[in-house]
């Protein structure tokens, strides 16, 4: 009877299963498609008691999105992985009764006009600023006054750049900023890190929302320490791109930001996909495994935010080969797809994995998506000189036709 069950999940799993757990581009559309439809809810949620600063957002958003060059823009401001930290403090604001916080309300009018900026709109966007500062994510923040000072300006394309005009200012007293302006007293762009054979990667250390790591994340770099990032990551990178080819060229795909931390290593936050907040280093290897680490952790949270891996977590208690206090099946998950990861970097992280994977497979927490994970894990390690385990060389089924990522078809429209 196992045997015919074993048999039968193999035959439809990859009918059942989540195109994410197969394709990076599709995990990303399904992250996508899930920012919107969180800021979707918002606004339902809302009701038109989001102030006057987000119903002139939203209006312009559809502006926005008619555009087809504007829709792009607005997908790229919206997967920026800080996007997700407001989506989803507002709406446990709301559902808490609080009603929305003036940032998260402030930070769709700020994504629009980073939009109609990167798409050269010429459209009119109101936007709050703060202590002197107005940030447009992806692009940088235009320094308006000093520490404390605070209103609404209106951010407008123009076809060298864009202009930022306090309201109430007088006239001729706008910010001009053209495209790739360097740093300057009233611009501070947001830097990238551009140097092979890393991909580039947008050095955040300007975003408001960008504190949503374990560790404390740096003010704002100086040029210098912005070019030893870059550094740093081209050293790091050329080692997992000799050692991990896969998985680096994966993560290229994938990551987008990096965001400086004071402490610790590499590591993923509370945020949407494609950002790792990173501390200060010495060696390149260090680095290299901190990015891998990171990066799988990152991408097994994203997944897990689009499929279900398991059900009933913490039901059930479970001892990993590599410790000894019992662990719930989530930490089991999430440790073994590290190590495996790892484990393709430095073999002695392989230790136990083959096991540990026996476990996840058995276990009856696991659902039919993460055996799929799992069978994708043993095809990652085969091969490598730690493989042991009752189920090695089952290979991850080919993808089969039909079949949709396990999130709400819901899209947001903005009108």
């Amino acid at each position: 009877m196992a045997a015919l069950i074993r048999g039968i999940e193999e035959r439809t799993a990859a009918a059942t299963g989540s195109p994410a757990l197969r394709s990076p581009d599709a995990l990303l559309a399904a992250h996508q498609d899930l920012t919107r439809t969180l800021l979707a809810v918002v606004h339902d949620t809302l009701g038109g008691r989001g102030g006057a600063l987000w119903d002139d957002a939203w209006r312009l958003a559809a502006a926005i999105e008619a555009d087809a060059s504007g829709a792009d823009a607005l997908d790229a401001v919206l997967a920026h992985p800080y996007t997700r930290t407001w989506l989803v403090d507002a709406l446990a604001d709301l559902d808490a009764g609080r009603g929305i916080a003036e940032p998260a309300a402030e930070r769709l009018a700020a994504t629009v006009a980073a939009a109609a900026v990167r798409a050269r709109l010429d459209l009119p966007v109101p936007v709050a600023y703060r202590d002197g500062g107005l940030h447009l994510p992806t692009l940088g923040t235009v320094v308006l006054g000093g520490p404390g000072e605070g209103g609404t300006a209106v951010v407008r394309a123009t076809g060298d750049g864009f202009l930022v005009r306090p309201r109430d200012a007088a006239p001729g007293t706008e910010v001009r900023i053209a495209p790739d302006e360097p740093e300057g007293p009233h611009w501070l762009p947001v830097r990238v890190l551009r140097r092979s054979p890393a991909p580039a990667l947008l050095l955040d250390d300007l975003d408001p929302l960008r504190a949503c790591f374990d560790a404390p994340v740096t003010g704002r770099l100086p040029i210098e320490g912005a070019e030893t990032w870059a550094h740093r990551i081209a050293e790091a990178w050329a080692l997992l791109t000799d050692a991990v080819p896969d998985q680096a060229a994966e993560a290229a795909r994938t990551l987008t930001t990096l965001t400086p931390l004071t402490t610790g290593g590499a590591a993923p936050g509370r945020h949407g996909p494609g950002a790792l907040g990173a501390g200060p280093v010495t060696g390149a290897r260090e680095l290299a495994l901190g990015l891998l680490s990171g990066f799988r952790r990152a991408k097994l949270r994203a997944l897990g935010e689009v499929t279900d891996l398991y059900a009933l977590d913490g039901t059930w208690e479970h001892r990993t080969p590599w410790g000894n206090d019992p662990v719930t099946f989530s930490r089991l998950l999430a440790e073994t797809y590290e190590r495996a990861g790892l484990g393709l970097y430095d073999p002695r992280f392989l230790t136990g994995v083959p096991e540990a994977l026996d476990m996840i497979e058995d276990a009856a927490e696991v659902t039919v998506d993460g055996k799929q994970l799992i069978a994708a894990v043993r095809k990652e390690i085969s091969g490598t000189r730690s493989t042991a385990g009752k189920n090695h060389g089952r290979g991850l089924s080919p993808a089969g036709r039909g079949t949709n990522v396990l999130v709400s078809d819901r899209k947001v429209t903005f009108e």
